[in-house]
Parts: C-alpha cells; sequence; structure tokens
C-alpha cells in the first residue's frame, strides 16, 4: 500500500507560534479504487516549521518519513507549493476515510465556505458554496449555528472565493447568519476573480450585516498576491473593518474614477442598509444594534432620519438618463427647448450606467427620458448593450424603461427591446383628433399614425410590457372619458392618467376633468365586473397633489441632477443641480443628498402655477380614494 501526503488547514489559527502539539494522523483514503494510507499534516504548523523549526520541524520530519516523495520537489522541501497555492503534496484525488481523534479539532476551527474544495480532502467543516444553491447554503449555515458544544471560535465562519459575491441569494444567505448570530464572519479570502468593484460591494454587504449583528468582532480580507493594482493598494488597510474602511478606499483609489464611485459615501450607505435590511428580516434587535451605531458614526437620528427614508424608498437603483432634447413632436404644454446639438456622447452614455451600477441593490434601472430618446437611436442602443453587459459581470439584474411617444418605433428595433428586460412609457393622448392637435409633428402634420396609436398592434404584438401615458388637457378635459375609452379599444389595457402640469386650469376645466373622472370610473367598474383586467395605473401610487420627479437625473452633458424638472424650469437648473458624472460620486450621495418636493415646488414654474396644479391634483387624489374605497368593498 502506498503513503502519501496531504496538507490541510486542520487547526485552529493562533497569534504568533503555535504552541507544541499534535500535527498529523493517518489514515486511510482511496484513489481511483486503490487503497492509500495518508498522512494528513496541519498546513499553518508546516509553514511554521519552514520558518522557525523546533518543534514543528521535528513533527514534519515524522510525518514525512517512509512518504513516497519521487513526484514532488525535494530542493525547496516544498515551501513554495504550499506558500504560493496552497498545494497538497499528493496531485490525485483522494477520499478519506476517517479523521479519528483530530475531527473535534477540526470542527472547533470554524466553517470554511469554499468555492472548490481547498486541497485534495473532504473534511469536516468545509462547505462547497458552489455546489449549493441559495436556500441550500442556508440550511447548512442554519446547521452549524445550532451544532451543540462548540466554543466562540468554532462559530467563526472564513469564506473563499471572490465569486460568492455575484450571487445576491447566496450574499443574503450569509449576511443573514452574521446579523442573525452566533455565527461571525472571521475572514473572507478573495480570489483570482476580484475587483475593485466586487470588493466595494462583497463590504457593503457584508458591513452592513456586521453592523446589526450581536457581535462585535471585526473580519479580515485577504487580497490575492496577483490582484490588479487597485487591490493591492489597499491590501495592507483591510485587516481590521469597521464602516470607515470606506474612506481609505476612497483615498487609495483617487485615481480610479470607477472605483472611487463605488466606495463614495460608503459609510453611510452600510449604516442604512444595516437598519432597511433588518427591517425587511423584522429584526428588531438588530435594526436598533443598526441605529444605534449609526447614531454613534452620525449624531442623532434627528439629523440624517429624512435622508434615510429618502435613501429607502426602492429597493431598485433607479437613474434617468437624457439622451437628446430634440423630440419628433411638439406637444402644446411642453415646454422643453427643442434644442439641436443637445444630444449624449457614447462617453457620457456609459460613465451614466456606471454612475447607476454604484448603487447597492442587486437590481438596477435605467429609464431613458427627454426629448425623444430614439431620435438617438445608437446612444440608446449602446447603453443596452453595455448596460447589460456590465449587469452581466457584476452577477446584477437590469432594466431598461423608455418614455417614448413612439415615432422610432419599427419591427426590428421591437425586437432589440424584447431581448431585453424592457418598459415601455408610451405617449398617447386619445383618439387622433386630440393627438393630432394637443401632440402635432414636428413639422405641423398629423401625428396618430406615427404614435402608439397608430403602432398598437406592432407593439402588443411584441410582447414587451407597457403602460400608456394619457395627458389630459384643460381645454380637452371634456373629452377625456372618450380619449380613454379610444385607448383601451385598441387593446391597451394599462393607462396612468396625468393632468397638464404648467398650464392654467380654469374653473370650468377642472369641473369637466372631475366629472370625466367619474365617468372614466364607471368605465372601470363594467369592465371589472366583465372580467376586462383595465389597470388604472394612477390606483396604486402614492397620493402626491401634483405628480413630480425626483429621480437622479444625468443631462447629455454629464450633469447630475435631482429632478427632471431642469427640463421645463430652465431658469432654476442650477438650482436642481447635484454634481457632474467627472465628480465621480456614488449613487447613494445623490440619493441621499436629493431635494426634498417642497423645494421643486418652490420653484414651480410662474406665481399662483404649483396652487393651481395641485388643485386639479387634489381632484385626481379625490377620485382614487373613492376608487379605492369602491374596489375593497
Amino acid at each position: 500500500m502506498s503513503r502519501r501526503i496531504a496538507f490541510e488547514p486542520l487547526i485552529p489559527a493562533s497569534e504568533g507560534d503555535r504552541p507544541a502539539c499534535r500535527a498529523s494522523l493517518v489514515t486511510r483514503a482511496s484513489r481511483d479504487g486503490e487503497a492509500v494510507e495518508l498522512v494528513v499534516f496541519d498546513q499553518g504548523i508546516a509553514l511554521q516549521a519552514f520558518r522557525s523549526g523546533g518543534w514543528a520541524r521535528e513533527e514534519l520530519e515524522r510525518a514525512l518519513d517512509g512518504v513516497d516523495l519521487a513526484h514532488l520537489r525535494s530542493d525547496s522541501m516544498l515551501i513554495e507549493p504550499l506558500v504560493s497555492r496552497r498545494l497538497a503534496l499528493t496531485h490525485d484525488v483522494l477520499s478519506l476515510e476517517d479523521y479519528a481523534e483530530l475531527e473535534n479539532e477540526i470542527l472547533q476551527n470554524g466553517l470554511l465556505l469554499s468555492e472548490t474544495l481547498p486541497g485534495v480532502l473532504r473534511r469536516p467543516g468545509i462547505v462547497v458554496w458552489s455546489e449549493l444553491d441559495a436556500r441550500e447554503l442556508e440550511r447548512a449555515l442554519g446547521a452549524w449555528a445550532k451544532r451543540p458544544g462548540l466554543p466562540a471560535r468554532g462559530r467563526a465562519l472564513a469564506l473563499s472565493g471572490a465569486r460568492f459575491f455575484r450571487d445576491a441569494e447566496r450574499v443574503r444567505a450569509l449576511t443573514d447568519a452574521m446579523a442573525q448570530g452566533p455565527l461571525w464572519l472571521r475572514q473572507v479570502e478573495l480570489g483570482g476573480e476580484a475587483d475593485g468593484r466586487l470588493l466595494s460591494r462583497a463590504l457593503h454587504s457584508l458591513l452592513a450585516a456586521w453592523v446589526r449583528g450581536p457581535t462585535e468582532e471585526r473580519f479580515r480580507v485577504l487580497v490575492p498576491a496577483d490582484a490588479e493594482p487597485a487591490l493591492l493598494r489597499v491590501r495592507d488597510r483591510l485587516d481590521e473593518i469597521d464602516p470607515s474602511v470606506f474612506e481609505r478606499l476612497t483615498r487609495a483609489w483617487h485615481d480610479d474614477a470607477v472605483l472611487r464611485r463605488r466606495v463614495d459615501d460608503g459609510e453611510r450607505g452600510v449604516l442604512f442598509a444595516a437598519i432597511s435590511d433588518a427591517r425587511k428580516a423584522s429584526d428588531a434587535d438588530g435594526e436598533s444594534r443598526a441605529i444605534v451605531r449609526s447614531e454613534e458614526r452620525m449624531g442623532a437620528a434627528s439629523r440624517w432620519i429624512r435622508t434615510f427614508r429618502r435613501a429607502s424608498r426602492d429597493g431598485r437603483a433607479r437613474i434617468t438618463i437624457i439622451p437628446t432634447w430634440q423630440c419628433d413632436l411638439r406637444c402644446t404644454y411642453c415646454t422643453i427647448p427643442k434644442q439641436d446639438g443637445r444630444v449624449m456622447s457614447l462617453s457620457t452614455v456609459e460613465q451614466s450606467l456606471e454612475l447607476l451600477l454604484s448603487g447597492d441593490t442587486d437590481e438596477v434601472e435605467l429609464h431613458f427620458f427627454g426629448g425623444e430618446p430614439l431620435t438617438e437611436w445608437e446612444r440608446v442602443k449602446h447603453a443596452f448593450e453595455y448596460g447589460t453587459k456590465r449587469a452581466s459581470e457584476e452577477g446584477r439584474k437590469i432594466r431598461f424603461l423608455l418614455t417614448t411617444a413612439g415615432f422610432g418605433l419599427d419591427p426590428e428595433r421591437l425586437a432589440f427591446f424584447a431581448r431585453h428586460t424592457t418598459r415601455f412609457q408610451l405617449s398617447l393622448d386619445g383618439d387622433p383628433a386630440t393627438q393630432d392637435e394637443y401632440r402635432p409633428e414636428r413639422n405641423g402634420g398629423a401625428s396618430y399614425p406615427g404614435s402608439p396609436g397608430g403602432k398598437a398592434e406592432m407593439i402588443l404584438a411584441s410582447g414587451i410590457a407597457h403602460s400608456v401615458f394619457m395627458v389630459v388637457h384643460p381645454k380637452n378635459a371634456r373629452r377625456m372619458a372618450e380619449n380613454f375609452r379610444h385607448i383601451l379599444s385598441l387593446g391597451y389595457r394599462s393607462v396612468q392618467m396625468n393632468h397638464a402640469l404648467g398650464t392654467r386650469w380654469d374653473e370650468a376645466s377642472i369641473r369637466d376633468f372631475a366629472a370625466g373622472l367619474m365617468e372614466i370610473g364607471a368605465e372601470l367598474r363594467r369592465r371589472r365586473e366583465s372580467g376586462d383586467p383595465v389597470e388604472l395605473v394612477n390606483l396604486r401610487e402614492t397620493l402626491l397633489p401634483v405628480r413630480t420627479n425626483l429621480e437622479v437625473t444625468v443631462d447629455f452633458d454629464g450633469t447630475v441632477f435631482g429632478t427632471t424638472a431642469f427640463l421645463t424650469i430652465s431658469k432654476h437648473r442650477d438650482k436642481f443641480r447635484l454634481g457632474h458624472l467627472d465628480d465621480a460620486c456614488s449613487l447613494r450621495r445623490y440619493v441621499h443628498e436629493g431635494f426634498q418636493r417642497e423645494h421643486l415646488l418652490s420653484l414651480w414654474y410662474r406665481d399662483g402655477m404649483a396652487e393651481n396644479n395641485t388643485a386639479v391634483g387634489a381632484v385626481m387624489n379625490s377620485f382614487l380614494r373613492w376608487m379605492r374605497e369602491q374596489e375593497s368593498a
């Protein structure tokens, strides 16, 4: 029977030199059905033997006695393969039969979550996470947490493999285990696929769990020696981790805009994420701990609670981009200047997507607005392709939302959109007479044939998710119910009604608006009773007297705004500005420092316009409350 040796991390790590102990065992293994006598030696003590000799060298020499080393390098005493590749001394895959009396020592070393089986042995305390889905990993972590008789060090988790952080569900299972305790993360070892973007996401997830967790234990992050330069610049700074690590990363990555954007405002993002995650998990204790930690770092909650609420509105990061200010139409109620030359460059498109991906969520959404985005098809197409590629590289999901008047839609482009996760907001105000009067073509011609009205059959056949945005002008409010029914007659089943903003409504037009709403309500009830699934989008929205957009928005030139209102209220453009893409700020910073709705309304068009438009919105809200009561009855 041949005798082989393998090196494994058997004995718990300790600071400094290890005390004398038994470091090896002899057991039986099988190789391709052949019995093998196997010496298993602790890897850490082997390294100590090469470094300082003494008892560790003697123990190693005894273990090597009688082992066939003909296939191994003898000149370096195996230190090179141990240090650089953690390579076991046999290249055969062996199935170990028994760890005998060392098993308890192994269990006390905690749980290793590994991308691949380290060395050649499958032993107690190793979970190969790449073989498990998120639910199976959750069960494995839960079983270890409940294992009786383990000391604190035995509750430690070590994680090996950067690709772990590309799977949002696995990350969630790990962070939940950390937050709930008694498991704690001792170490993260990033493999060759690690990069700066992945490291920043990994730290954000782990720190948020640590902030709300029951333990004060720190964890170490090990960066591979052949990592990209951006990681090597900070590898020595990551041994002791707390939220302030993002400040050090920001300094270390000052010359890399993409990485600097990823970690900007990271501490505040981690603290807010910890509170939000605890609430989603109904973890009251974790939420309390996260609030305490947040107050320690940021002061009393009264100073940051509004910022937290703004940051916690949605579970999906989203930005709006303006590929162009130009448009195919000249809508009578639109005040956006249709200036040629305001076109977003491809590099600005890419920087905008990097801004979007600097958000901390697993799903992101890019909204195209304008102007008419499809007048710059190459920009839109590039954004879809670049965004899909970059999101896929990070294991994230990206969705696209396109607000369009429909003129640029054709079968080829619809097929392109159908290959991505796309949703349309289609602008259509009603029947041909209404559309042509209030949304005329750029040259004054009829717009209905090129609109979602004239292209309804093609759009519906594409299967792309969509809603129709119907704007009601005060001079045409008396025909709103008729126009609503026309849109339904085309086959559309999701409609959002907006009253024209920035346009003054008189008392008569407001009464017409109210009467039209009641008629539409009756139409919705009839269709519901007949089993026709028509959706009025307004019914599932938060009731606001004036529809406002407070999304982070990137203009064609890379300027970042806290609303789309800069398009229509150009004289207050600078008062809506948050920064510029060249600043390399993160999306979380822009969300945290965005505007309140009151700021927008205070700058709303001419004197008295906000009050006038709010009065119309109050009529809509009264209708929506009444409809909700009817539906719940």
